[in-house]
């Protein structure tokens, strides 16, 4: 398996159809072995129950990460620090949020709290989670196992979305971070990267208003063969965690079907 003997952590796993959970699930099924980080205890159970039920192995650890909290996340890469002492081969952020009111009004409208609140948990959550977990990734590096972040992102950051508000400039603030953190940690052997799957059906996508129409209209553009799903982001992931991806950095790549690379997307129709 290409991750055997890996290690890597995930970030912002919520349910089974969560593009976080996805990734993980692929990490794990290709021989790493996987931490995973939830935002509350209240997901806990349910995050346990989901690895009883379809991993062959255990989580690593399964660690509350308020990402807002500076206390929780320093204490996060203290724990993963502990799980893996020879190095944390892959971090993997999936975290995104904005408040409801912003994601319903127009973006014109959306308020400077909120606006901050979107942009710290959504983009500067990865600063604060690579330096949390900096040390550890310098020991995978060092040690020849390899290290990289990877961050989820989405077409949002460059395009605009209907009813995507806020969370478009806070998607291409993270794309922004994710090549700064390159700049910065390549010489020290840590590969960065960004994964932007299509419109996938995700508990966090159904929070934007609309989103059922926006994805049917999507799913009904998509030029490539069939509607990418969460599995294809994880399978995409598990490559750019992988020696086969060692050449691969500083680069947000796309695994939506065609739509990003269509220059007036909905004028090829599925059959």
């Amino acid at each position: 398996m290409a991750l055997s003997g890996r290690t890597a952590a995930v970030f912002g796993i919520v349910s089974q159809r969560s593009i976080g959970w996805a990734v993980a699930t692929e990490l794990q099924r290709q021989g790493a072995s996987v931490a995973l980080g939830i935002q509350s205890d209240r997901f806990a159970d349910r995050v346990r129950r989901l690895v009883d039920e379809h991993w062959e192995r255990p989580a690593a650890a399964v660690l509350e990460c308020d990402v807002s909290s500076d206390d929780q996340v320093a204490a996060a890469g203290q724990a993963l620090a502990s799980a893996f002492p020879h190095g944390l081969g892959t971090l993997v952020h999936s975290i995104a949020f904005a408040p409801a009111a912003a994601m319903r009004g127009r973006l014109v409208d959306c308020a400077r709290e909120d606006w901050a609140i979107a942009h710290d948990v959504s983009a500067y959550s990865l600063i604060a989670l690579t330096r949390a977990t900096l040390p550890s990734l310098r020991r995978a590096a060092e040690a020849g196992a390899g290290a990289s972040v990877l961050a989820m992102t989405y077409l949002g950051s460059t395009r605009a979305v209907p009813a995507y508000s806020v969370m478009g400039p806070a998607k291409a603030s993270l794309e922004a971070t994710a090549r700064g953190l390159a700049a910065e940690l390549g010489a020290e052997g840590v590969r960065v990267n960004c994964v932007s799957p299509g419109t996938v059906n995700t508990p966090a996508a159904r929070g934007i208003p609309g989103f059922s129409e926006l994805h049917a209209a999507v799913s009904e553009a998509v030029p490539g063969p069939r509607v990418p799903t969460a599995e294809d982001a994880g399978r995409l992931a598990a490559f750019l965690a992988s020696d086969a991806a060692a050449g691969i950095h500083g680069q947000t790549l796309y695994v939506d079907g065609g739509v990003s690379a269509m220059a007036l997307p909905g004028h090829t129709k599925r059959a």
